[in-house]
Protein backbone atom coordinates (compact mmCIF):
# COMPACT_ATOMS: atom_id res chain seq x y z
CA UNK A 1 0.00 0.00 0.00
CA UNK A 2 1.35 3.42 -0.91
CA UNK A 3 0.16 6.52 0.85
CA UNK A 4 -2.54 6.62 3.47
CA UNK A 5 -5.66 4.73 2.52
CA UNK A 6 -9.05 3.38 3.51
CA UNK A 7 -8.81 -0.37 4.07
CA UNK A 8 -11.47 -3.05 4.43
CA UNK A 9 -10.52 -6.51 5.69
CA UNK A 10 -13.02 -9.35 5.34
CA UNK A 11 -13.00 -12.93 6.55
CA UNK A 12 -10.85 -12.17 9.59
CA UNK A 13 -10.40 -14.89 12.21
CA UNK A 14 -8.75 -13.62 15.39
CA UNK A 15 -8.15 -10.15 13.85
CA UNK A 16 -4.36 -10.49 14.18
CA UNK A 17 -3.85 -9.47 10.53
CA UNK A 18 -5.99 -6.37 11.04
CA UNK A 19 -3.83 -5.42 14.03
CA UNK A 20 -0.65 -5.91 11.99
CA UNK A 21 -1.99 -3.67 9.20
CA UNK A 22 -3.19 -1.08 11.70
CA UNK A 23 0.16 -0.88 13.47
CA UNK A 24 2.07 -0.59 10.18
CA UNK A 25 1.09 3.10 10.07
CA UNK A 26 0.40 3.00 6.31
CA UNK A 27 -3.37 3.40 6.51
CA UNK A 28 -5.75 6.17 7.36
CA UNK A 29 -8.78 4.11 8.37
CA UNK A 30 -9.42 0.40 8.87
CA UNK A 31 -12.66 -1.53 8.83
CA UNK A 32 -12.03 -5.09 10.05
CA UNK A 33 -14.77 -7.66 9.66
CA UNK A 34 -15.47 -11.35 10.07
CA UNK A 35 -18.25 -13.74 9.08
CA UNK A 36 -18.81 -15.09 12.60
CA UNK A 37 -20.91 -13.55 15.33
CA UNK A 38 -19.08 -11.55 18.00
CA UNK A 39 -19.35 -14.40 20.50
CA UNK A 40 -17.95 -16.92 18.03
CA UNK A 41 -15.11 -14.58 17.11
CA UNK A 42 -14.18 -14.06 20.76
CA UNK A 43 -13.61 -17.81 21.08
CA UNK A 44 -10.61 -17.48 18.73
CA UNK A 45 -7.20 -17.37 20.38
CA UNK A 46 -6.21 -13.75 21.30
CA UNK A 47 -9.28 -12.39 19.46
CA UNK A 48 -10.55 -10.37 22.43
CA UNK A 49 -7.16 -8.69 22.88
CA UNK A 50 -6.84 -7.94 19.15
CA UNK A 51 -10.35 -6.52 18.88
CA UNK A 52 -9.72 -4.23 21.82
CA UNK A 53 -6.42 -3.04 20.28
CA UNK A 54 -8.23 -2.19 17.05
CA UNK A 55 -10.96 -0.27 18.83
CA UNK A 56 -8.39 1.61 20.92
CA UNK A 57 -6.82 2.78 17.63
CA UNK A 58 -10.18 4.00 16.33
CA UNK A 59 -10.73 1.14 13.88
CA UNK A 60 -14.18 -0.14 13.01
CA UNK A 61 -14.78 -3.79 13.93
CA UNK A 62 -17.78 -5.54 12.40
CA UNK A 63 -19.24 -9.01 12.86
CA UNK A 64 -21.56 -11.20 10.77
CA UNK A 65 -20.32 -9.61 7.53
CA UNK A 66 -21.04 -11.67 4.41
CA UNK A 67 -18.19 -10.90 2.00
CA UNK A 68 -20.44 -11.77 -0.95
CA UNK A 69 -22.94 -9.04 0.03
CA UNK A 70 -20.77 -6.10 1.07
CA UNK A 71 -23.00 -3.59 -0.70
CA UNK A 72 -25.91 -4.62 1.54
CA UNK A 73 -24.16 -4.10 4.88
CA UNK A 74 -25.47 -1.11 6.85
CA UNK A 75 -21.98 0.28 7.54
CA UNK A 76 -19.83 -0.87 4.62
CA UNK A 77 -22.20 0.21 1.84
CA UNK A 78 -21.82 3.88 2.88
CA UNK A 79 -18.01 3.86 2.49
CA UNK A 80 -15.53 3.58 -0.36
CA UNK A 81 -12.28 1.68 0.10
CA UNK A 82 -8.88 1.93 -1.57
CA UNK A 83 -7.87 -1.59 -0.57
CA UNK A 84 -9.95 -4.67 0.26
CA UNK A 85 -8.17 -7.70 1.75
CA UNK A 86 -9.37 -11.30 1.87
CA UNK A 87 -6.76 -13.72 3.25
CA UNK A 88 -7.00 -17.41 2.41
CA UNK A 89 -10.72 -17.56 1.57
CA UNK A 90 -12.41 -20.92 1.92
CA UNK A 91 -15.97 -22.16 2.21
CA UNK A 92 -14.93 -24.41 5.07
CA UNK A 93 -14.68 -28.11 5.74
CA UNK A 94 -13.91 -30.08 2.59
CA UNK A 95 -15.62 -27.84 0.08
CA UNK A 96 -14.68 -28.52 -3.52
CA UNK A 97 -12.97 -26.11 -5.90
CA UNK A 98 -16.24 -25.25 -7.63
CA UNK A 99 -17.81 -23.94 -4.42
CA UNK A 100 -14.69 -21.90 -3.63
CA UNK A 101 -14.63 -20.47 -7.15
CA UNK A 102 -18.21 -19.33 -6.63
CA UNK A 103 -17.19 -17.71 -3.35
CA UNK A 104 -14.41 -15.78 -5.09
CA UNK A 105 -16.65 -14.64 -7.95
CA UNK A 106 -19.39 -13.39 -5.61
CA UNK A 107 -16.79 -11.67 -3.42
CA UNK A 108 -15.23 -9.81 -6.37
CA UNK A 109 -18.65 -8.72 -7.64
CA UNK A 110 -19.59 -7.54 -4.16
CA UNK A 111 -16.40 -5.45 -3.93
CA UNK A 112 -17.20 -3.29 -6.94
CA UNK A 113 -19.86 -1.16 -5.24
CA UNK A 114 -17.57 -0.23 -2.32
CA UNK A 115 -14.23 0.00 -4.16
CA UNK A 116 -12.69 3.28 -5.32
CA UNK A 117 -12.19 3.66 -9.08
CA UNK A 118 -8.44 3.08 -8.69
CA UNK A 119 -8.83 0.73 -5.76
CA UNK A 120 -7.28 -2.70 -5.34
CA UNK A 121 -8.52 -6.05 -4.10
CA UNK A 122 -5.90 -8.27 -2.43
CA UNK A 123 -6.59 -12.00 -2.13
CA UNK A 124 -4.12 -14.41 -0.52
CA UNK A 125 -4.33 -18.00 -1.78
CA UNK A 126 -2.41 -21.18 -1.09
CA UNK A 127 0.05 -22.30 -3.73
CA UNK A 128 -1.77 -24.05 -6.59
CA UNK A 129 -5.22 -22.63 -5.87
CA UNK A 130 -4.95 -19.59 -8.14
CA UNK A 131 -4.50 -21.52 -11.37
CA UNK A 132 -1.87 -19.13 -12.74
CA UNK A 133 1.59 -19.95 -14.20
CA UNK A 134 3.08 -18.55 -10.98
CA UNK A 135 1.76 -21.57 -9.06
CA UNK A 136 4.38 -24.30 -8.74
CA UNK A 137 3.39 -26.95 -9.42
CA UNK A 138 0.49 -25.66 -11.49
CA UNK A 139 -2.75 -27.56 -11.08
CA UNK A 140 -4.94 -28.60 -13.96
CA UNK A 141 -7.18 -25.63 -14.83
CA UNK A 142 -10.40 -27.41 -13.84
CA UNK A 143 -8.90 -28.25 -10.44
CA UNK A 144 -7.92 -24.67 -9.56
CA UNK A 145 -9.91 -21.75 -8.23
CA UNK A 146 -9.41 -19.87 -11.52
CA UNK A 147 -8.85 -16.58 -9.74
CA UNK A 148 -8.32 -14.54 -12.94
CA UNK A 149 -11.59 -15.75 -14.46
CA UNK A 150 -13.49 -15.20 -11.21
CA UNK A 151 -12.17 -11.63 -10.93
CA UNK A 152 -13.16 -11.01 -14.54
CA UNK A 153 -16.78 -11.65 -13.54
CA UNK A 154 -16.57 -8.30 -11.72
CA UNK A 155 -14.57 -6.56 -14.44
CA UNK A 156 -11.34 -6.83 -12.44
CA UNK A 157 -7.95 -7.82 -13.85
CA UNK A 158 -4.97 -9.48 -12.20
CA UNK A 159 -2.19 -6.89 -12.16
CA UNK A 160 0.33 -8.19 -9.60
CA UNK A 161 1.35 -11.43 -7.90
CA UNK A 162 3.48 -11.47 -4.75
CA UNK A 163 4.47 -14.16 -2.32
CA UNK A 164 2.65 -13.74 0.98
CA UNK A 165 5.27 -12.36 3.36
CA UNK A 166 4.08 -13.38 6.79
CA UNK A 167 7.06 -11.67 8.44
CA UNK A 168 5.83 -8.34 7.10
CA UNK A 169 2.78 -8.59 9.34
CA UNK A 170 4.19 -9.13 12.81
CA UNK A 171 1.78 -10.94 15.09
CA UNK A 172 -0.36 -12.28 12.25
CA UNK A 173 -1.53 -15.82 12.87
CA UNK A 174 -3.73 -17.86 10.56
CA UNK A 175 -6.72 -19.23 12.50
CA UNK A 176 -7.47 -22.26 10.35
CA UNK A 177 -7.50 -25.88 11.43
CA UNK A 178 -3.68 -25.97 11.42
CA UNK A 179 -3.69 -24.32 14.85
CA UNK A 180 -4.49 -27.59 16.69
CA UNK A 181 -0.96 -27.66 18.07
CA UNK A 182 -0.38 -23.95 18.62
CA UNK A 183 1.08 -22.91 21.94
CA UNK A 184 -2.16 -21.55 23.40
CA UNK A 185 -4.49 -24.15 21.89
CA UNK A 186 -6.82 -26.09 24.19
CA UNK A 187 -7.67 -28.59 21.50
CA UNK A 188 -7.76 -32.22 22.72
CA UNK A 189 -5.02 -33.14 20.23
CA UNK A 190 -2.78 -30.54 21.86
CA UNK A 191 -3.72 -31.76 25.33
CA UNK A 192 -2.70 -35.36 24.64
CA UNK A 193 0.53 -34.14 23.03
CA UNK A 194 1.38 -32.17 26.17
CA UNK A 195 0.46 -35.11 28.40
CA UNK A 196 2.66 -37.49 26.42
CA UNK A 197 5.64 -35.12 26.41
CA UNK A 198 5.31 -34.58 30.18
CA UNK A 199 5.65 -38.33 30.67
CA UNK A 200 8.65 -38.53 28.33
CA UNK A 201 10.34 -35.58 30.07
CA UNK A 202 10.23 -37.49 33.32
CA UNK A 203 12.76 -39.90 31.80
CA UNK A 204 14.86 -37.85 29.33
CA UNK A 205 15.37 -34.22 28.29
CA UNK A 206 12.99 -33.23 25.49
CA UNK A 207 13.60 -30.55 22.86
CA UNK A 208 10.70 -29.31 20.71
CA UNK A 209 11.74 -29.03 17.07
CA UNK A 210 10.75 -25.83 15.26
CA UNK A 211 11.37 -24.71 11.73
CA UNK A 212 9.92 -24.95 8.24
CA UNK A 213 9.08 -28.57 7.52
CA UNK A 214 6.92 -28.52 4.36
CA UNK A 215 3.80 -30.61 3.91
CA UNK A 216 4.28 -30.64 0.13
CA UNK A 217 7.37 -32.57 -0.93
CA UNK A 218 9.33 -33.77 -3.92
CA UNK A 219 11.05 -37.04 -3.06
CA UNK A 220 12.75 -39.69 -5.13
CA UNK A 221 11.43 -43.21 -5.02
CA UNK A 222 14.67 -44.37 -3.40
CA UNK A 223 14.23 -41.75 -0.69
CA UNK A 224 10.69 -42.90 0.01
CA UNK A 225 11.85 -46.50 0.30
CA UNK A 226 14.61 -45.43 2.68
CA UNK A 227 11.92 -44.14 5.04
CA UNK A 228 10.01 -47.41 4.83
CA UNK A 229 7.40 -45.96 2.45
CA UNK A 230 6.20 -47.70 -0.69
CA UNK A 231 6.40 -45.20 -3.60
CA UNK A 232 3.61 -47.03 -5.44
CA UNK A 233 1.32 -47.19 -2.43
CA UNK A 234 -2.22 -46.15 -3.24
CA UNK A 235 -2.40 -44.43 0.16
CA UNK A 236 0.13 -41.73 -0.80
CA UNK A 237 -1.23 -38.52 -2.27
CA UNK A 238 0.76 -38.13 -5.50
CA UNK A 239 0.36 -34.75 -7.19
CA UNK A 240 1.22 -34.31 -10.84
CA UNK A 241 1.89 -30.78 -12.14
CA UNK A 242 -0.03 -29.57 -15.16
CA UNK A 243 1.63 -30.48 -18.45
CA UNK A 244 1.20 -26.85 -19.46
CA UNK A 245 3.61 -25.73 -16.73
CA UNK A 246 6.47 -28.07 -17.72
CA UNK A 247 7.81 -29.38 -20.98
CA UNK A 248 7.64 -33.05 -22.05
CA UNK A 249 11.36 -33.55 -21.40
CA UNK A 250 11.13 -31.97 -17.95
CA UNK A 251 8.11 -34.12 -17.15
CA UNK A 252 9.95 -37.28 -18.16
CA UNK A 253 13.01 -36.35 -16.12
CA UNK A 254 11.06 -35.33 -13.01
CA UNK A 255 8.76 -38.32 -12.79
CA UNK A 256 11.36 -40.91 -13.66
CA UNK A 257 13.29 -40.08 -10.49
CA UNK A 258 10.99 -38.21 -8.11
CA UNK A 259 7.37 -37.32 -7.50
CA UNK A 260 5.38 -34.61 -5.77
CA UNK A 261 3.49 -35.86 -2.75
CA UNK A 262 1.65 -34.65 0.32
CA UNK A 263 3.67 -35.61 3.36
CA UNK A 264 2.67 -39.18 4.30
CA UNK A 265 4.82 -39.41 7.44
CA UNK A 266 7.05 -37.23 9.60
CA UNK A 267 9.72 -39.91 9.19
CA UNK A 268 10.79 -38.09 6.03
CA UNK A 269 12.21 -35.34 8.29
CA UNK A 270 14.26 -37.67 10.52
CA UNK A 271 17.58 -36.80 8.87
CA UNK A 272 16.84 -33.07 9.03
CA UNK A 273 16.12 -33.31 12.74
CA UNK A 274 19.32 -35.27 13.41
CA UNK A 275 21.39 -32.78 11.38
CA UNK A 276 20.36 -29.79 13.52
CA UNK A 277 23.27 -28.00 15.15
CA UNK A 278 21.90 -28.59 18.65
CA UNK A 279 21.20 -32.30 18.13
CA UNK A 280 23.01 -34.31 20.80
CA UNK A 281 22.79 -37.85 22.20
CA UNK A 282 20.72 -38.26 25.34
CA UNK A 283 17.99 -35.77 24.32
CA UNK A 284 14.70 -36.66 22.65
CA UNK A 285 13.68 -34.31 19.82
CA UNK A 286 9.95 -33.92 19.21
CA UNK A 287 8.41 -32.81 15.90
CA UNK A 288 4.65 -32.64 15.35
CA UNK A 289 2.54 -31.74 12.34
CA UNK A 290 0.01 -32.80 9.72
CA UNK A 291 0.42 -35.88 7.55
CA UNK A 292 -1.85 -37.12 4.78
CA UNK A 293 -3.07 -40.50 3.56
CA UNK A 294 -5.50 -41.69 0.91
CA UNK A 295 -7.87 -43.89 2.86
CA UNK A 296 -11.46 -45.05 2.40
CA UNK A 297 -14.18 -43.17 4.24
CA UNK A 298 -14.78 -44.79 7.60
CA UNK A 299 -15.62 -43.74 11.17
CA UNK A 300 -12.04 -44.35 12.30
CA UNK A 301 -9.58 -43.27 9.58
CA UNK A 302 -8.88 -39.69 8.57
CA UNK A 303 -7.23 -38.50 5.33
CA UNK A 304 -5.30 -35.92 7.35
CA UNK A 305 -4.14 -36.20 10.94
CA UNK A 306 -1.55 -34.85 13.35
CA UNK A 307 1.48 -37.00 13.94
CA UNK A 308 4.24 -36.87 16.54
CA UNK A 309 7.79 -37.91 15.70
CA UNK A 310 10.31 -38.49 18.48
CA UNK A 311 13.97 -38.90 17.44
CA UNK A 312 16.87 -39.62 19.78
CA UNK A 313 20.20 -41.38 20.23
CA UNK A 314 19.94 -43.08 23.62
CA UNK A 315 22.06 -45.62 25.50
CA UNK A 316 20.73 -49.13 25.02
CA UNK A 317 21.06 -49.77 28.73
CA UNK A 318 18.33 -47.21 29.42
CA UNK A 319 15.85 -49.47 27.58
CA UNK A 320 14.22 -46.59 25.66
CA UNK A 321 11.83 -48.79 23.68
CA UNK A 322 10.48 -50.46 26.80
CA UNK A 323 10.16 -47.11 28.56
CA UNK A 324 8.15 -45.53 25.74
CA UNK A 325 6.04 -48.66 25.56
CA UNK A 326 5.25 -48.30 29.27
CA UNK A 327 4.26 -44.66 28.77
CA UNK A 328 1.83 -45.53 25.98
CA UNK A 329 0.41 -48.40 28.00
CA UNK A 330 -0.26 -46.03 30.90
CA UNK A 331 -1.99 -43.52 28.64
CA UNK A 332 -4.20 -46.22 27.16
CA UNK A 333 -4.75 -48.32 30.25
CA UNK A 334 -8.54 -48.07 29.91
CA UNK A 335 -8.68 -48.93 26.20
CA UNK A 336 -8.34 -52.14 24.24
CA UNK A 337 -5.10 -52.46 22.30
CA UNK A 338 -2.49 -55.07 21.49
CA UNK A 339 1.29 -55.07 21.27
CA UNK A 340 3.20 -56.65 18.42
CA UNK A 341 6.94 -57.17 18.78
CA UNK A 342 9.02 -57.58 15.65
CA UNK A 343 12.68 -58.43 15.28
CA UNK A 344 13.95 -57.25 11.89
CA UNK A 345 17.65 -58.05 11.82
CA UNK A 346 19.24 -55.56 14.21
CA UNK A 347 16.11 -53.46 14.33
CA UNK A 348 13.61 -53.82 17.16
CA UNK A 349 10.09 -52.59 16.44
CA UNK A 350 7.03 -52.49 18.66
CA UNK A 351 3.75 -51.73 16.97
CA UNK A 352 0.68 -50.79 18.97
CA UNK A 353 -2.69 -51.50 17.40
CA UNK A 354 -6.12 -50.67 18.75
CA UNK A 355 -9.27 -52.47 17.80
CA UNK A 356 -10.41 -49.36 15.87
CA UNK A 357 -7.29 -48.46 13.89
CA UNK A 358 -4.21 -50.41 12.95
CA UNK A 359 -0.75 -49.05 13.53
CA UNK A 360 -1.60 -45.80 15.27
CA UNK A 361 1.78 -45.90 17.02
CA UNK A 362 5.14 -47.34 16.13
CA UNK A 363 8.41 -47.44 18.05
CA UNK A 364 11.61 -48.58 16.38
CA UNK A 365 15.17 -48.76 17.63
CA UNK A 366 18.29 -49.50 15.58
CA UNK A 367 21.50 -50.31 17.52
CA UNK A 368 24.54 -48.18 16.65
CA UNK A 369 27.93 -47.41 18.16
CA UNK A 370 28.53 -43.72 18.82
CA UNK A 371 32.16 -42.52 19.06
CA UNK A 372 31.15 -39.56 21.19
CA UNK A 373 29.64 -41.97 23.70
CA UNK A 374 33.01 -43.66 24.14
CA UNK A 375 31.84 -46.66 22.11
CA UNK A 376 29.06 -47.56 24.47
CA UNK A 377 26.17 -49.25 22.71
CA UNK A 378 23.41 -46.82 21.81
CA UNK A 379 20.27 -46.83 19.72
CA UNK A 380 18.76 -44.45 17.18
CA UNK A 381 15.20 -44.41 18.42
CA UNK A 382 12.14 -43.13 16.59
CA UNK A 383 8.51 -43.04 17.67
CA UNK A 384 5.57 -42.22 15.41
CA UNK A 385 2.21 -41.53 16.98
CA UNK A 386 -1.17 -40.66 15.51
CA UNK A 387 -2.14 -37.84 17.90
CA UNK A 388 -5.66 -37.51 16.53
CA UNK A 389 -6.47 -41.14 17.21
CA UNK A 390 -4.90 -40.97 20.66
CA UNK A 391 -7.10 -37.94 21.41
CA UNK A 392 -10.26 -39.76 20.35
CA UNK A 393 -9.32 -42.66 22.64
CA UNK A 394 -8.23 -40.54 25.59
CA UNK A 395 -11.32 -38.30 25.59
CA UNK A 396 -13.80 -40.92 24.26
CA UNK A 397 -14.60 -38.78 21.20
CA UNK A 398 -16.96 -40.92 19.09
CA UNK A 399 -16.16 -39.45 15.66
CA UNK A 400 -12.77 -38.23 14.43
CA UNK A 401 -14.51 -35.56 12.31
CA UNK A 402 -15.29 -33.68 15.52
CA UNK A 403 -11.58 -32.88 15.84
CA UNK A 404 -11.95 -30.64 12.77
CA UNK A 405 -15.18 -28.90 13.73
CA UNK A 406 -15.26 -25.12 13.99
CA UNK A 407 -18.18 -25.26 16.42
CA UNK A 408 -17.10 -23.48 19.64
CA UNK A 409 -19.18 -25.92 21.71
CA UNK A 410 -16.61 -28.61 20.95
CA UNK A 411 -13.60 -26.82 22.48
CA UNK A 412 -15.81 -25.67 25.35
CA UNK A 413 -15.76 -29.31 26.52
CA UNK A 414 -12.02 -29.10 27.21
CA UNK A 415 -10.34 -27.08 29.91
CA UNK A 416 -6.68 -25.99 29.64
CA UNK A 417 -5.54 -27.90 32.73
CA UNK A 418 -7.31 -31.20 33.24
CA UNK A 419 -5.47 -33.52 35.65
CA UNK A 420 -7.57 -36.50 34.56
CA UNK A 421 -9.06 -36.67 31.03
CA UNK A 422 -12.82 -36.22 31.10
CA UNK A 423 -14.87 -38.23 28.57
CA UNK A 424 -16.32 -36.04 25.84
CA UNK A 425 -20.05 -35.35 26.00
CA UNK A 426 -21.54 -34.77 22.51
CA UNK A 427 -23.34 -31.47 22.01
CA UNK A 428 -25.39 -32.85 19.12
CA UNK A 429 -27.72 -35.51 20.52
CA UNK A 430 -29.16 -38.30 18.37
CA UNK A 431 -28.12 -36.81 14.99
CA UNK A 432 -30.31 -38.16 12.18
CA UNK A 433 -28.78 -40.61 9.74
CA UNK A 434 -29.71 -41.33 6.14
CA UNK A 435 -28.76 -44.08 3.73
CA UNK A 436 -28.44 -43.70 -0.04
CA UNK A 437 -27.06 -46.02 -2.69
CA UNK A 438 -25.09 -45.06 -5.77
CA UNK A 439 -24.34 -47.56 -8.55
CA UNK A 440 -22.47 -47.21 -11.81
CA UNK A 441 -20.75 -49.03 -14.67
CA UNK A 442 -16.98 -48.76 -14.70
CA UNK A 443 -13.90 -50.09 -16.44
CA UNK A 444 -12.35 -52.61 -14.02
CA UNK A 445 -8.75 -51.75 -14.95
CA UNK A 446 -9.15 -48.00 -14.53
CA UNK A 447 -11.34 -47.72 -11.44
CA UNK A 448 -9.58 -46.28 -8.38
CA UNK A 449 -11.65 -46.95 -5.27
CA UNK A 450 -9.65 -44.43 -3.21
CA UNK A 451 -10.42 -41.79 -5.82
CA UNK A 452 -14.12 -42.70 -5.53
CA UNK A 453 -13.95 -42.06 -1.79
CA UNK A 454 -12.23 -38.71 -2.42
CA UNK A 455 -15.01 -37.66 -4.80
CA UNK A 456 -17.58 -38.58 -2.14
CA UNK A 457 -15.73 -36.46 0.44
CA UNK A 458 -15.68 -33.46 -1.87
CA UNK A 459 -19.26 -33.74 -3.12
CA UNK A 460 -20.82 -34.31 0.30
CA UNK A 461 -18.62 -31.89 2.29
CA UNK A 462 -17.61 -34.67 4.69
CA UNK A 463 -21.20 -35.56 5.62
CA UNK A 464 -20.76 -39.26 4.76
CA UNK A 465 -19.68 -41.26 7.78
CA UNK A 466 -19.23 -44.66 6.19
CA UNK A 467 -19.31 -46.41 2.80
CA UNK A 468 -19.97 -50.08 2.13
CA UNK A 469 -19.77 -52.01 -1.14
CA UNK A 470 -23.09 -53.88 -1.27
CA UNK A 471 -23.16 -55.31 -4.80
CA UNK A 472 -20.79 -56.18 -7.62
CA UNK A 473 -21.92 -57.34 -11.05
CA UNK A 474 -20.10 -58.04 -14.33
CA UNK A 475 -22.02 -57.91 -17.61
CA UNK A 476 -21.74 -61.32 -19.31
CA UNK A 477 -21.36 -59.87 -22.81
CA UNK A 478 -20.05 -56.30 -22.48
CA UNK A 479 -17.32 -57.09 -19.94
CA UNK A 480 -18.11 -53.95 -17.93
CA UNK A 481 -18.48 -54.20 -14.18
CA UNK A 482 -21.14 -52.58 -12.04
CA UNK A 483 -20.61 -51.52 -8.44
CA UNK A 484 -23.17 -50.41 -5.89
CA UNK A 485 -22.07 -48.54 -2.79
CA UNK A 486 -24.19 -47.70 0.25
CA UNK A 487 -23.47 -44.29 1.76
CA UNK A 488 -24.31 -43.52 5.38
CA UNK A 489 -24.91 -39.81 5.92
CA UNK A 490 -24.56 -38.48 9.45
CA UNK A 491 -22.91 -35.37 10.87
CA UNK A 492 -21.66 -35.10 14.46
CA UNK A 493 -21.88 -31.29 14.55
CA UNK A 494 -24.32 -30.10 11.87
CA UNK A 495 -28.04 -30.44 11.30
CA UNK A 496 -28.53 -32.66 8.25
CA UNK A 497 -32.06 -32.53 6.89
CA UNK A 498 -33.47 -35.03 4.43
CA UNK A 499 -33.57 -32.37 1.70
CA UNK A 500 -29.96 -31.34 2.38
CA UNK A 501 -28.82 -34.95 2.08
CA UNK A 502 -30.72 -35.33 -1.19
CA UNK A 503 -28.92 -32.24 -2.51
CA UNK A 504 -25.56 -33.71 -1.52
CA UNK A 505 -26.41 -37.04 -3.11
CA UNK A 506 -27.36 -35.28 -6.35
CA UNK A 507 -24.09 -33.34 -6.27
CA UNK A 508 -22.26 -36.63 -5.96
CA UNK A 509 -24.11 -38.09 -8.94
CA UNK A 510 -23.21 -35.02 -10.98
CA UNK A 511 -19.55 -35.07 -9.98
CA UNK A 512 -18.83 -38.79 -10.34
CA UNK A 513 -18.98 -38.96 -14.18
CA UNK A 514 -16.89 -35.78 -14.42
CA UNK A 515 -14.11 -36.94 -12.12
CA UNK A 516 -14.09 -40.67 -12.89
CA UNK A 517 -14.58 -42.88 -15.93
CA UNK A 518 -17.96 -44.23 -14.81
CA UNK A 519 -21.54 -44.30 -16.12
CA UNK A 520 -24.29 -43.94 -13.56
CA UNK A 521 -27.05 -46.51 -13.41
Amino acid sequence: MSGRSEVLLVGEGNFSFSVAVCESGDVNSITASCFQSEQEALNQEHAARNIQRLRDQGCTVLFEVDCTRLNEHDVIRHRMYDHIFFNFPHCGRKSGVKKNRTLLAKFFISCIDVLEAVGEVHVALCNGQGGTPRDHPMREWHNSWQVVAMAAEAGLILSEIHSFDRNRYLGYKCTGYRDFLSRQSHHPVKLVLEQLLREVKSLWPVSLVSGNYPEFLSLSQDKLRAFGLNPSSSEIYHIKPSKKSIGPLQEQQQFSSSSYILRPSLLVHTEEVMQQEDFSPGTIYALSGLVFQRVPISPNRSPAYHQLLLVAVLPTESQPVQSLQNILEALLSHHKFSLENEELGQECRIRLSSCELDSFAQISSVPVVQSDLQHRKSSVLTLLLNLDHLATLTFSIPDWRLLWTSDPRFLARFEPSIPVPVPFQPFSLYPPSYTHDVSFWMEPDTFDEYEFHEVVRVATCGAVKDIQLVDRFRHPHMGHASLCYRLSYQSPDRALSRNRVLDLQNRLRTLLPLRMNVTLR
